[in-house]
């Protein structure tokens, strides 16, 4: 095995076991602020499939994304954060892995290594999968958007990159136009330059 393959599972290992540790040895307060709000639709999702956020009448206040991740996490493991916690971690380290991979695509090792290590031991990153927060969740979809957007633009197929864009508009909307401006510049700079 290529000894750039050792370091990235040893990172990715690292990466896991950070976070278990963190959250599995604090002790965090009571869920407060937008952290309750999503909790709280989560189960309003599974007991009387209202989408509403600190509402128990429908409403659109904030992208139905996380509350409906929470629910499916409370459907399939019951009502206990550290589930949420857990699944979080995992979705964290596929995140370092993700970034990884897409700064394999510009970066030679061992700066590919060392992308990942920076995202490992990245204390916000770490502390985020505490919260009951969009933090995790959109952090994953976002890099996985920008790879699928990477792979599209180096096959043209654009597809992937409308199925990305959906996506990430579904967790957060502010995002797509983000992702639909990057998308015009390039295609025009592929395209007419």
């Amino acid at each position: 095995m290529k000894i750039e393959i050792r370091v990235i599972y040893l990172i990715l290992l690292l990466a896991f076991f950070s976070r278990i540790f963190y959250i599995h040895m604090t002790n965090f307060p009571p869920l407060e602020g937008d952290a309750f709000f999503y909790d709280k639709e989560a189960k309003q999702i599974l007991d009387n499939f209202v989408i509403g956020y600190n509402s128990t009448s429908p409403n659109s206040f904030v992208t139905p994304g996380f509350p409906i991740f929470l629910a499916i996490i409370y459907k399939v493991f019951g009502v206990h954060l550290t589930f949420v916690r857990d699944i979080q971690v995992i979705l964290s380290v596929i995140t370092i892995y993700i970034c990884y991979c897409i700064s394999g695509r510009y970066l030679k090792s061992p700066y590919t290594e060392l992308v990942a290590a920076l995202m490992t031991f990245y204390p916000s990153f770490i502390y985020a999968n505490g919260l009951i927060l969009t933090e995790v969740l959109f952090t994953f979809l976002f890099l996985l958007f920008v790879f699928i957007f990477i792979k599209a633009m180096e096959n043209i197929e654009k597809i992937l990159f409308y199925f990305g864009w959906n996506y990430i508009c579904f967790f957060n909307f502010s995002s797509s136009y983000f992702s639909t401006a990057v998308y015009c510049i390039f295609y025009f700079l592929y395209n007419y330059c």
